[in-house]
């Protein structure tokens, strides 16, 4: 004799059927929806796990207003409260130094300035510049590939989510450090200098991209002085593409304006110490520590 179900095991099959029915249809429309927008999908799932890991983790690790404790640089928020106390910028409050270079710290003091120190609000900030620099990475990854395969879109595709998804990267960038602000100077000039590479004549727009690399250029020597040496490289990446003449037409612009960004941080400097100090004094300490043999 066959066994009749029991009455209460139906009711909650059929009570539990309509959400996993409504989960089943969701989970292929948001499938759908991700196929058809994936760059969008991809920036929002960064969002979801540096909001996500923000939340789980303040504030017993991130809430540095709250436990004293500063995960990244301690030396960027003691710059930023004292150049918001003092006008002065110097680890000491009002006793001016270039130990580190200035636009993070400075950057650093208007999110203080405007939002109040705390880690949430770090995180936050963060978060919206590590979303730019995932979409200017999707567009670095198309434009770099778009004459070597029908699939371009894809390459940028995958750069963005690697970039979204490495778990170092997401926890890092909700620290007090400045490589979110750096990575975003870095991509934008990196896409701005394959604009200006690609562009056939060197006409009003030319100049736009020439200044705009510059400034970027600027910008990014001021937070990592690392740039500079590496920007000399350009120019051999331009003369695959370009002749002598175009490369230097497109180029000069670009170091003249940056070295002109540059050059009051270093005037000031050179007033301070009485030598030729161009941007920071770390970068001796920085080459040691990443190269000595302990």
């Amino acid at each position: 004799m066959r066994r009749q179900p029991d009455p209460t095991t139906l009711a909650f099959l059929r009570l539990l059927a309509l959400p996993v029915m409504l989960l089943w249809i969701s989970a292929r429309r948001l499938v759908a929806w991700s196929m058809r927008h994936p760059l969008t999908a991809i920036l929002v799932l960064a969002s979801a796990l540096r909001i996500g890991a923000l939340i789980a983790l303040y504030p017993s690790l991130f809430a540095f207003e709250i436990t004293g404790a500063v995960h990244g640089s301690e030396s960027f928020d003691r710059y930023a409260q004292n150049l918001l106390a003092t006008g002065v910028y110097g680890l000491q409050p009002g006793i001016p130094d270039a130990t580190l270079p200035p636009l993070y710290s400075g950057f650093l003091a208007v999110v203080y300035a405007l939002l109040g120190r705390s880690g949430l609000a770090v995180g936050l900030v963060h978060t919206l510049l590590d979303l730019a620099s995932i979409w200017l990475l999707y567009r670095i990854g198309a434009a770099l590939f778009v004459r070597v395969t029908l699939r371009w879109r894809t390459v940028g595709l995958l750069g963005a989510l690697a970039y979204a998804c490495y778990p170092y990267l997401i926890f890092q960038n909700l620290t007090l450090i400045d490589t979110p602000l750096f990575m975003l100077i870095l991509h934008g000039f990196v896409y701005t200098l394959i604009l200006l590479r690609e562009r056939m004549r060197f006409d009003a727009g030319g100049w736009r991209l020439a200044a705009l690399a510059g400034m970027l250029l600027g910008a990014g020597m001021l937070l990592r002085p690392v740039l500079a040496p590496l920007a000399v490289l350009i120019a051999l990446w331009f003369l695959t593409r370009r002749t002598l003449p175009q490369t230097i037409i497109r180029l000069l612009p670009v170091a003249i304006i940056g070295a002109l960004l540059v050059l009051p941080w270093s005037l000031r400097n050179t007033a301070i110490f009485g030598t030729f100090v161009p941007i920071a004094l770390n970068g001796g300490g920085n080459l040691y520590q990443g190269n000595n043999p302990d």
